[in-house]
């Protein structure tokens, strides 16, 4: 179990070139490149996700929103903090089939970009994610933001070093757009339903 503070943005379509342009003038290290296929349990809450990823089980519930900050000129985002659990799966089950027998999974297919911000002179790293998302035939780009740690010292310091980074002068990272992971999958499934 661990506790993280996180903001992120959902746009539909693939990711600009501007933005991946941005995103690599971040650091001077190569991001980690990570794809994979997350399946996200259909909760039908907010403030809550249950995904199998890996031969892991994941939770993730919602501690606290804090609300959309002002992280700087054209940006704001909803903050949240959140506490996870991680499982590994009983390698002799069968969860595939139970996947596929259940209409409450989605899957969710993510090409990652990951930058690790080390810790430094006694504040908590953070990584940033810039991510093309493909569900079904939809195409989406997130990029996020995410810290460890727990508590108002830790919030504040997060919401200080988000305010550090210099996004683009573009409407892409405003509030509207802001939303976390559960909050996503719940869209996309209202979408689904209305288009049936």
């Amino acid at each position: 179990m661990y506790s993280t503070i996180e903001v992120r943005w959902f746009l539909e379509g693939s990711i600009p070139s501007e933005i991946t342009e941005w995103f690599a003038t971040m650091s001077q290290e190569m991001p980690l490149i990570e794809e994979r296929t997350d399946r996200y349990f259909c909760t039908g809450s907010e403030d809550m996700s249950i995904k199998l990823r890996d031969g892991f089980i994941e939770i993730k519930e919602r501690q606290k929103e804090l609300g959309v900050q002002d992280l700087g000129p054209y940006t704001s985002g909803l903050v949240d903090t959140w506490t996870k659990w991680s499982f590994k799966l009983d390698a002799g089950t069968d969860y595939e089939q139970m996947v596929g027998a259940s209409q409450k999974w989605l899957d969710i297919h993510k090409r990652r970009l990951l930058l690790i911000v080390p810790e430094a002179e006694g504040h908590a790293g953070y990584q940033l994610e810039l991510s093309g998302i493909t569900i079904g035939d939809q195409h989406w780009w997130s990029f996020g933001l995410e810290g460890t740690g727990q508590g108002r010292e830790a919030e504040s310091a997060f919401v200080r070093k988000s305010q550090l980074i210099r996004f683009p002068k573009r409407e892409f990272f405003m509030g509207k757009y802001s939303m976390a992971y559960p909050q996503f999958v719940e869209m996309i499934l209202q979408r689904e339903h209305r288009e049936r």
